[in-house]
């Protein structure tokens, strides 16, 4: 994380895109040579809170099975319910990507495990399909 605040930091100072009464000196030795660094301490906490919004919810690359696309968010909400009575504990998300609806299920680290899943599915939900997807993190037991 410091690694990247001296990045920008030193980025902003090269370019000169901010300047500022809030803008402090940071000064940092080195063995041949010692340069210093203005930058808005506004920076820090940008970062800071970028940092914190990244780790409120961690994610990883993974697939879902999206049961349901389209226009209407009823048709979705109904997709979901029916998912739910014929598995339930199942994660089921609502995904709203104008302008459509998609309904999608599961939390599949590998491609496999998502297959599973996806042929238990197929003759209630015959377009189903796998996408891959960000899913969240499972929970350490």
């Amino acid at each position: 994380m410091i690694q990247w605040r001296k990045y920008i930091a030193s980025t902003v100072f090269v370019t000169g895109a901010v300047f500022s009464a809030d803008a402090q000196v940071v000064k940092t030795p080195y063995k041949h040579y010692s340069s210093e660094i203005v930058r808005d301490i506004r920076l820090d906490a940008l970062l800071d809170t970028i940092y914190q919004r990244n780790n409120a919810q961690p994610v990883i690359k993974g697939y879902r099975i999206q049961l349901f696309t389209g226009a209407e968010r009823l048709g979705a909400l109904d997709t979901k319910s029916d998912v739910q009575k014929n598995l339930p504990g199942a994660e089921v998300y609502i995904i709203y990507q104008q302008p459509y609806f998609k309904v999608r299920v599961g939390d599949f680290r590998t491609q496999a495990e998502a297959q599973q899943m996806y042929h238990q599915l197929l003759p209630i939900f015959p377009k189903a399909f796998l996408v891959p997807d960000d899913i969240n993190l499972p929970q350490i037991k």
